[in-house]
């Protein structure tokens, strides 16, 4: 199945997360057969001091949604992710 990810780095080094997260997806989850270019956007539903780097991966894989949701939970996770309530 191929899926499109949205990613995003708010906190750090943004870019070498979003490298970083690309690593790891490419080597835990599925082939990333590609990525868009690198895009910066303003915080969305919250205030925020910092913008966020964002960029899309076209990923090739055999799980089906709910397992690769888990997955890449795990990897927000490695990279430090913490989770927060937010209403949206």
């Amino acid at each position: 199945m191929r899926y499109i990810l949205l990613t995003g780095a708010d906190i750090g080094n943004k870019l070498k997360t979003l490298q970083r997260a690309s690593e790891l997806i490419n080597t835990k989850v599925g082939s990333v057969i590609g990525v868009s270019s690198v895009y910066e956007s303003a915080p969305w539903g919250f205030k925020s001091d910092t913008t966020f780097l964002n960029q899309a991966i076209l990923l090739d894989c055999k799980q089906d949604p709910e397992q690769l949701l888990t997955e890449l939970q795990n990897i927000e996770l490695e990279l430090g992710r913490v989770r927060k309530s937010v209403q949206w």
